[in-house]
């Protein structure tokens, strides 16, 4: 009996000593072998997570993010204690006093297990989950769960417990793209983590363990499920009182946020700028956290958007059979060049084709004030006579005959003022032979930024013979309103990175480039276009300061309107992609300048309007504003006649330009002249309006 008790001690010490060897030996291999192979922790307390690229407006609204994951870091102060009080009562209760692994909870965890033949509890704490989220595969091992083990260990030597915390919280995967607390917040409530209430904070804290089947926006009932469990984990851990739990089960049913439209329609500004960062900053743009913010002002840009959409919805009513018209609108800031508001594709999804800076069409009448402002330039004023008759053209001795079209009823002697007013066809090709194509196009082009392939030096540039975009257009514009300079547009005011450095800041640029009474003439003739011409139907808009010019190319393919109050210059375009009739009848008038008022009267309700002040560059001689360089007597011209000849008030004789002797055929030009008195009546009417106080 004895000696049958001795061998089995004998072999249960031997069994013992085998096991601890055994264990020592893995001990061992682990410290020696696996623990020094553990990938370096140390860099989690430099990690930056991937963030999206988000783009705002001017003053800080939310107009797009892109990036595969919806990201918003947080410090670990800004997590509002009842959403970590949430978590932690639900993934890990003794988070601050385990360091790593919670050894008796894995215990209870591998016996309950065994225990049910399979995994019925887990025992991942969030610095375990941490480790599994960055190092690890989601594959269910025994070897997987060591290492997962050994790196929570590590990693608890390495950083603090709010480091960790913080890590976790702004890297979990939470469902709809989110990672993140403060991401999911935005996706599921659309607030603030600080502004979530206590329900709000159980049904996010209860996502990590599987924010694919407890989503509440696909699944409520299972994600309700989950929000109680988390609620009752935090009674019983104390976190929460009798009274906040009893409020919190309370409280409304989980309500999906609405995803239909952004706040500010801008999908146009979005994907310039999207375009704009891939450029400058590869694919890294997506993910690296640039915050870009824009010239954008909100409110102009609802306008802008919802004015384009009215004119298409206005046109399609007209003509129900013609799908496919399209509209854009831009505006800017004459002082700076800052794109205030742009709408270029009609806000479809999925369009990525700007009409305000891709489209180069011709711009009809719409391009006639840069022509005048030559010839104001030239010495020419809103009174100078012109001729209102046939012209007829032969450019080369070889060449055919052209004989442009009349528009409407021939009017004789007029001012010039009245001419602009009327649109008047054969006296802006007058202009434009009197000034010199060439001389007309260099001046245009170097004053208002346009570019030189696109404006031919020919006489078919009077009547907008060249392309232009709406941006073009609306900066062209803005030389007017602001004095004489031109500016360079500009969509991005700032860039900044996900650490707040700042990699971009806008520096506008602008430039004196016409002299300023050109301007202030040109104002007023423009003004006077606005309240008696063809863009008479702002009047109803009650202002005296809008001025601008319409535009409709040959068989109404193109509408436009291009104008300005002191504060914003804009364009407004209406045609097809594949240029064809918007049908007759269809004018710039009746197009593009609808949306323009429409617009002008939105963003203008509060502005106050705005005096036409004459600068110091303009004299008045018997109530005539004139140039002061171009005066009766030193270089004003008194009449373009009717054969093209210059006459200037200082010697009463015809000059012929260089650029004009060779044009000018007037064989069979008919006469046509107004009475004196009417033409005196035309004449006072320009005066008055630019002696309106």
């Amino acid at each position: 009996m004895p000696d049958k008790f001795f061998r089995w001690k004998n072999l249960l010490l031997i069994l013992m000593v085998a096991g601890v060897s055994c264990v020592g030996a893995i001990a061992a291999y682990i410290v020696v072998v696996v623990y020094p192979e553990l990938p370096n922790v140390a860099s989690l307390a430099e990690y930056r997570p991937t963030e999206p690229m988000r783009i705002y407006s001017a003053n800080g609204e939310l107009l797009a993010e892109y990036g595969i994951e919806k990201r918003i870091p947080l410090k670990y102060e800004e997590i509002p204690a009842r959403l970590r009080n949430a978590l932690l009562a639900t993934e890990d209760v003794h988070f601050f006093e385990h360091e790593g692994v919670d050894f008796p909870g894995l215990a209870r965890a591998t016996f309950v297990n065994v225990m049910h033949g399979g995994k019925a509890q887990g025992a991942s704490t969030i610095t375990m989950q941490l480790a599994r989220n960055f190092f690890l595969t989601r594959q269910k091992t025994y070897a997987r769960k060591l290492y997962e083990i050994l790196l929570a260990i590590k990693i608890e030597k390495a950083l603090t417990k709010p480091q960790i915390l913080t890590l976790y919280m702004n890297q979990v995967y939470l469902g709809e793209r989110a990672y993140g607390f403060a991401a999911a917040a935005r996706v599921y409530y659309e607030k603030a983590v600080g502004d979530l209430t206590l329900d709000e904070c159980a049904m996010l804290a209860g996502l990590p363990k599987a924010p694919a089947a407890l989503n509440p926006i696909v699944n409520p009932a299972g994600a309700r499920e989950r929000q109680l469990a988390v609620l009752a984990r935090m009674q019983s851990a104390g976190v929460v009182t009798h009274e906040e739990y009893a409020l919190a089960v309370k409280a409304p049913a989980f309500m999906p946020p609405e995803r239909s439209r952004p706040n500010v329609p801008a999908s146009s500004v979005n994907e310039t700028v999207r375009r704009l960062m891939v450029s400058a900053f590869g694919d890294d743009a997506y993910e690296s956290g640039l915050h870009v913010w824009t010239t954008i002002d909100p409110e102009k840009q609802r306008a802008a958007a919802q004015s384009v959409a009215d004119g298409v919805k206005a046109y399609e009513r007209r003509h129900p059979r013609w799908p496919g018209v399209q509209a854009a609108l831009v505006a800017v800031a004459p002082e700076d060049g800052a794109i205030l508001a742009m709408v270029g594709d009609n806000g479809v999804s999925g369009q990525h084709f700007n009409r305000v800076t891709q489209i180069s069409r011709q711009p009809g009448s719409a391009f006639k004030p840069f022509l005048y402002a030559a010839a104001l330039a030239d010495g020419y004023g809103p009174t100078t006579a012109v001729y209102d008759v046939p012209v007829v053209i032969r450019p080369a001795p070889d060449a055919p005959i052209w004989r442009p079209k009349p528009d409407g009823r021939e009017l004789g002697e007029i001012p010039l003022g009245t001419a602009l007013t009327r649109s008047r066809n054969f006296v802006a090709i007058r202009l434009a032979q009197a000034v010199g194509p060439q001389r007309a196009k260099d001046y245009i082009v170097r004053n208002f930024g346009f570019r030189e392939a696109m404006i031919p030096a020919n006489l078919p540039m009077a009547l907008g013979a060249g392309a232009v975009s709406p941006l073009e257009m609306a900066v062209g514009y803005s030389v007017f309103a602001n004095g004489g300079y031109r500016v360079s547009p500009y969509l991005i005011a700032k860039v900044v990175d996900s650490s707040g450095a700042v990699q971009y800041e806008a520096k506008p640029q602008r430039a004196r480039v016409i002299d300023e009474s050109v301007s202030y003439l040109m104002s007023g003739m423009l003004r006077q276009v606005a309240q008696r011409g063809t863009a008479s139907a702002t009047r109803v808009l009650k202002r005296n300061d809008l001025a601008g010019k319409t535009g409709t190319t040959n068989d109404y393919r193109d509408g436009w309107f291009g104008g300005f109050q002191n504060t914003i210059a804009a364009v407004a375009w209406m045609g097809f992609d594949s240029p064809r009739s918007l049908g007759p009848g269809e004018w710039g008038s009746k197009t593009a300048l609808p949306m323009w008022i429409d617009f002008m009267g939105r963003v203008l309700t509060d502005v106050p309007e705005a005096d036409l002040v004459p600068p110091q560059s303009i004299v008045e001689i018997d109530g005539v504003p004139y140039a002061r360089g171009s005066t009766p007597g030193h270089g004003f011209v008194e009449k373009l006649s009717e054969d093209g000849d210059v006459v200037r008030r200082e010697d009463a004789s015809p000059e012929h330009p260089p650029e004009a002797a060779s044009h000018a055929d007037a064989a069979e030009r008919t006469p046509v002249s107004r009475p004196p008195e009417t033409a005196s009546q035309e004449r006072q009417r320009i005066l008055q309006y630019f002696l309106q106080p």
